[in-house]
């Protein structure tokens, strides 16, 4: 298929997690194509996430599937480069379900101009965390929230002769009201609560570069928290980050720090990048969260009764 290809199989079996698949790249000349196949089936009546009963797709079915699917689109890529020679080929915009635009559920978060005053509250505090930090704000709505997104970031802070430091604090605050503009702890804790079920999904497991720690409740912050640390060895900037949910009220509160150890001129996605620790990692973020539910405290916002 195409002119080189190869299909691999993987299997994961854990307390928490059941699941495995199939995946694999071919090329047609300049072009990749990478295809993924997962499935998996359960009894209707087995515990909510529960990994009993699980049947996922054996090696022979994922490899099987994941061939067809690249024979397919290695030939369908051929056929196109055989119709224009020497053109780049570039991704066609999706053609519109409707004549007319439909609104979206929820707006785009969108850059403002200075830090929300619970962010700026925090502000001291978080540049002790982060040094010469460069601050950021977004706001926007989702489906039933004001969301607002505050971040402390340094990419450059010196770590002995030719080394540095990238650091980053963010801090997501999502407050949720009812149709009549109320508060809604309710709508809070739901989401808090599919939060929390989708962290244990994967915790103390690891998946394609990414490696998930272990759950703690904390009991002395907001009304329900936990925190967790989490590596990233996927994406363009490897990092190590604690990783802190907490509910207070009516509010959903992420907090975060992440952060890496590399040579000043080293890819950020270098396989010799320090990835922050754990103890560090987790300290930090619970020093975010706590200023973070002071500061809500500071506005007025209260625990539930």
């Amino acid at each position: 298929m195409g002119d080189g290809a190869f299909g691999q199989y993987t299997w994961s079996r854990d307390k928490s997690l059941w699941y495995s698949f199939g995946e694999g790249r071919a090329r047609v000349g300049d072009m990749i194509i990478e295809v993924r196949y997962q499935a998996s089936q359960q009894r209707k009546d087995a515990d909510f996430l529960s990994s009993k009963t699980t049947q996922s797709v054996s090696e022979e079915n994922a490899l099987r599937e994941v061939g067809v699917l690249l024979t397919h689109l290695a030939k369908g890529a051929a056929a196109w480069k055989a119709a224009h020679p020497g053109e780049l080929a570039k991704v066609e915009p999706s053609p519109s379900q409707t004549p007319t635009p439909t609104p979206s559920p929820s707006a785009s978060p969108t850059i403002v101009a200075q830090l929300p005053v619970t962010c700026r509250r925090m502000s001291p505090a978080m540049m002790k965390l982060v040094p010469g930090a460069t601050e950021r704000a977004k706001a926007g709505t989702s489906v039933g929230a004001q969301e607002t997104e505050c971040r402390w970031l340094n990419l450059n802070i010196p770590a002995g002769e030719g080394r540095r430091k990238i650091l980053s604090a963010m801090v997501t605050i999502q407050l949720f009201a009812n149709r009549a503009g109320a508060a809604d702890s309710a709508a809070a804790k739901a989401q808090y609560a599919t939060q929390l079920g989708s962290a244990q999904a994967t915790e103390s497991s690891a998946l394609g570069g990414l490696r998930f720690g272990r759950i703690e409740k904390l009991r002395d912050l907001g009304d329900e928290a936990y925190i967790q640390y989490w590596v990233d060895k996927k994406n363009t900037v490897f990092n190590g980050s604690g990783d802190v949910l907490v509910r207070v009220g009516p509010a959903l509160v992420r907090a975060s720090l992440a952060g890496a150890e590399l040579g000043a001129d080293e890819a950020t996605n270098s396989p010799k990048v320090k990835v922050l620790g754990e103890k560090e990692a987790r300290e930090g973020a619970l020093t975010v969260a706590r200023a973070v539910v002071d500061s809500l405290g500071q506005s007025g916002l209260k625990k539930d009764e």
